[in-house]
């Protein structure tokens, strides 16, 4: 039974009742149970049909090839293929036209940053290697598979792999960026992921200071 049939139930059943009672007294009291019936019901009503206020949000995520949590590292070659997902869900109460920039990183490279009360984020200033592009309606989900290779070529001298291309989702991008050694750790780079806001009538983008990062990759032997 929704709100307003209960409340029209029980005018209903006190109505009822005020009619077959006979002294005035009777009614009276039974006017008085009425009214503070109604009050406290209009109130209730009122509690349960203001919507209660959201914080919008958009969380984005990284996940393993099985679409588990990953480990912070993965362990990989050059020329060998990886596969990871990445996703997320707009909650932002209205449809976004969304952009998410993927960007590859070395030990010296800039992160973005998210933004607060006084300072606006910002974007990494690393370039893009390429974008996904889809619209979500509120409460929409959007993942996609994210299969790389890394290609590149080690300097001893340098201590150093110059990543020079990669293969993502079966297309070839050129890259440069240098990995360097991290403490017999691997050389170290990390994809990274920001999401971007499209503004379909004055045709610009802005990045959402919403931002997420893949496992860091060490690349070995």
């Amino acid at each position: 039974m929704g709100r307003d049939q209960a409340l029209v139930s029980a005018l209903q059943r006190a109505k009822k009742n005020l009619s077959s009672l006979k002294t005035s007294g009777d009614k009276q009291v039974l006017i008085a149970i009425l009214i503070s019936t109604i009050i406290l019901l209009s109130f209730l009503v009122a509690v349960f049909m203001i919507p209660r206020p959201t914080i919008p949000i958009f969380p984005l995520w990284v996940l393993g090839e099985k679409r588990e949590i990953p480990a912070p590292t993965m362990n990989i070659s050059l020329g060998t293929a990886y596969s990871l997902f990445t996703g997320g869900q707009n909650l932002m109460g209205v449809t976004k036209y969304c952009t998410l920039a993927v960007k590859l990183r070395n030990m010296a490279s800039p992160l973005p940053f998210t933004g607060n009360s006084s300072v606006p984020a910002k974007a990494s200033p690393s370039p893009s290697i390429m974008n996904f592009t889809f619209a979500l309606r509120n409460n929409e989900t959007w993942e996609s598979a994210f299969n790389f290779t890394i290609f590149g070529e080690e300097n001893p001298m340098e201590n150093s792999i110059a990543i020079d291309s990669l293969i993502v989702n079966g297309a070839f991008y050129g890259v440069m960026l240098e990995s360097f050694s991290d403490v017999d750790s691997g050389f170290f780079c990390q994809f990274f992921f920001e999401l971007w806001f499209q503004d379909e009538q004055q045709g610009a983008s802005s990045f959402s200071g919403v931002w997420v990062s893949s496992p860091i990759l060490r690349i070995g032997e």
